[in-house]
């Protein structure tokens, strides 16, 4: 569960604050509040390892359409929105929102996992990442079905087809 950090007599923390915390602590800046995480669980870090593994292969070394990001990796909004997806794809004409310590505005695609029976969600990034994403949204939906495919193709691969060869399309 998410535990607010409190203000000590601030209105709302900024990302002076947000930057001042220890490196590695499990913080996010979510409208001026300093929001601290649990660490994963080990279902939660598997998944995130498969996911992160497939993105890799297609995006960066296939296809070469962009980089991708495994948490923790910060994404600045601004001065009260800072977040931290589990995994991070920036598109390859975008790669200058790519800084040395930040992504600086909306990545092209994030992926969140949650734990069971919930299934792991690639979406189109919410909140600051849809709105600044808008414009964005016709390359997002040829790349979100091309990585369906290829998240999928692992799984149809498993199930045996006539004759013991590959089953699936």
């Amino acid at each position: 569960m998410a535990t607010p950090v409190p203000h000590r007599g601030k209105t709302r923390h900024s990302y002076a604050d947000y930057a001042a915390l220890p490196e590695g602590v499990p913080y996010q800046l979510i409208d001026g509040d300093l929001i601290m995480t649990p660490a994963p669980n080990t279902y939660h870090q598997r998944v995130l390892k498969q996911l992160g593994f497939l993105l890799v292969e297609f995006i960066e070394k296939t296809y070469r359409l962009g980089e991708v990001f495994l948490a923790p990796t910060d994404v600045y909004f601004g001065e009260m929105e800072v977040y931290q997806p589990d995994i991070i794809v920036v598109a390859r004409d975008r790669l200058d929102i790519i800084g040395e310590v930040k992504i600086e505005g909306a990545p092209d695609l994030v992926s969140r996992s949650s734990r069971p029976p919930r299934r792991t969600t690639i979406c189109a990034t919410r909140n600051p990442c849809t709105r600044a994403a808008a414009s964005r949204s016709t390359v997002f939906s040829n790349l979100k079905m091309s990585l369906k495919r290829v998240i999928e193709s692992p799984l149809e691969r498993r199930t045996p087809g006539p004759q013991g060869m590959p089953g699936g399309v």
